[in-house]
């Protein structure tokens, strides 16, 4: 099994999580919403990543991989500000971490949309919708 199958398996379990914790919270945060819609967000271009599988058109996965960077800039643009307002090492040190993993959690999607033309090119098996 690749890293990068490992890593669309591990989103899974997160998307299930989050589901469940959305499900069975009273009262749900901003946070929750955040983590499921995130999440949702990257398991149709790491599947295809991982995978080595065109699924649908190739428009569908551009237009996830920008809402999936839209995404991931916003929250690294408010972390930034968290991080000016509260400028200690603590927060340097996990505005970093946060850039780290969203930088592993953005390959996929960028690299399923824009750089594997050999998937899109193919017309054996698409999984269409």
């Amino acid at each position: 099994m690749s890293r990068w199958q490992l890593l669309f398996w591990g989103i899974l379990l997160v998307a299930v999580m989050s589901l469940m914790a959305l499900l069975l919270t009273p009262k749900t945060s901003f946070a929750h919403w955040c983590l499921l819609s995130i999440s949702t967000l990257l398991i149709y271009p790491c599947f295809g990543f991982a995978y080595q599988v065109p699924i649908g058109a190739l428009w569908m996965a551009r237009l996830n991989a920008g809402l999936v960077i839209v995404s991931f800039a916003f929250m690294l643009l408010m972390g930034l500000f968290y991080t000016f307002e509260n400028f200690d090492l603590l927060h340097i040190a996990e505005f970093i971490g946060m850039f780290a993993a969203i930088l592993l959690l953005m390959h996929p999607p960028y690299q399923y949309a824009f750089r594997s033309p050999h998937l899109w090119k193919t017309k054996g098996i698409v999984v269409a919708f």
